[in-house]
């Protein structure tokens, strides 16, 4: 989970100075709203990454909250680029994704299909694609 703020200097998270910082997270990603409040902020729930970015922009938050996974991150298109991304993780977490009992056979079955796409190096090469896609996308 990344910290995105205004000040393009900024290299750590910003202080309070006695109140309570407002970050804004989407709502409904947990791990967001309890890391804000582990941190003692004050979660501000946004119903999508545009709002998120017009939250900050506007000074109504004094950061937002959002997750990486595997360098793809909803916050780091063109939208975004005057926006600093803090350089370190405000948290690292594990994602797990949880399934109904009714589809644990299609479960087992995407598994060995997933390994296979592993094993033959095109989930690699998906991810890069995907990566580079971001990347020309924030130019």
């Amino acid at each position: 989970m990344f910290a995105v703020v205004l000040d393009p200097d900024a290299s750590s998270l910003p202080r309070g100075n006695g109140r309570r910082l407002n970050a804004v997270v989407r709502r409904g990603v947990l791990i967001a709203e309890q890391t804000a409040e582990a941190l003692d902020m004050y979660p501000l729930p946004a119903e999508n990454y545009e709002q998120m970015r017009r939250l900050l922009e506007y000074g109504r938050a004094d950061l937002a909250l959002a997750s990486d996974i595997e360098g793809l991150s909803p916050v780091s298109g063109p939208d975004w680029s005057h926006l600093n991304r803090l350089p370190e993780p405000v948290v690292r977490f594990t994602l797990y994704h949880y399934l109904n009992r009714r589809h644990a056979q299609l479960a087992i079955e995407l598994a060995v299909v997933l390994e296979q796409l592993e094993r033959e190096g095109f989930k690699a090469r998906i991810l890069q694609e995907a990566l580079s896609r971001q990347a020309g996308q924030a130019r």
